[in-house]
Order: structure tokens, then sequence, then C-alpha cells
């Protein structure tokens, strides 16, 4: 963030700010996608202590956030590339609320007690 803004304030452009959004939901979904590729769960390794899931369900999980990673990234350079910055703004608020909302939803769908901790 703050070598984005920096770069925003030299060169008094505020796209290069507007990019870290999308770098950022990329890098997201990369990141799950090469832990996947090397057969390692990001998600689960994180947080299996704190919610015992299956197996399968973190699989879920992941598949579900790498999607919504994907979609983030391409709906926000759309709007980049299409709105004025106001309405950018509103875009980022309501992907905050999006955000929660899906994880909540992706949440109670996917999940699955893990049989092994009975």
């Amino acid at each position: 963030t703050v070598i984005f803004g920096y770069l925003t304030l030299l060169h008094h452009n505020p796209k290069m700010l507007q990019v870290r959004d999308t770098l950022y939901d990329v890098t997201l979904a990369a990141t799950l996608v090469i832990a996947m590729a090397f057969r390692v769960n990001i998600l689960r390794t994180a947080f299996h202590e704190m919610i015992p899931m299956s197996v399968q369900a973190w699989n879920s999980l992941r598949t579900w956030w790498i999607c919504f990673f994907v979609a983030a990234a391409a709906g926000n350079e759309f709007v980049r590339h299409h709105v004025h910055f106001g309405e950018l703004l509103v875009y980022k608020t309501v992907m905050i609320f999006v955000t929660v909302v899906f994880g909540i939803i992706v949440f109670v769908l996917s999940y699955q007690k893990d049989d092994r901790m009975v």
C-alpha cells in the first residue's frame, strides 16, 4: 500500500493506487492455486485448529476463494477502466460487504465437521 501510495503521489496518477487491489486479489488467488499444485491447503493449515472441518470442506472453501479472488480482480479492472473515481470508491465500499457476505455464505455451504475429531 505504501509503495503504491508513493507511486500515486509521485506520478500524480490515482490509477497506480487502484491497481494495488487487483494485484492483491491476483496474488491471493495465485497463492492458493500454487499451494494447491503442491497439495497444500493454506486455509486448512492456517485455520484447522480453530475451525476443525473435513479435508473436503477445506478444499471446497479454497476453490470458492480462488474463484472469488479472480472475479474480484476482474471486477476491479472493469470498474477501474470504465467508471469515474467517485464511483470506484462506492464500488470498493460495496466490495467490503460483498467479501464478508461471500465469506459467511461459502463457509456455511462448505462446512462439514471433521469426523476424525470425534
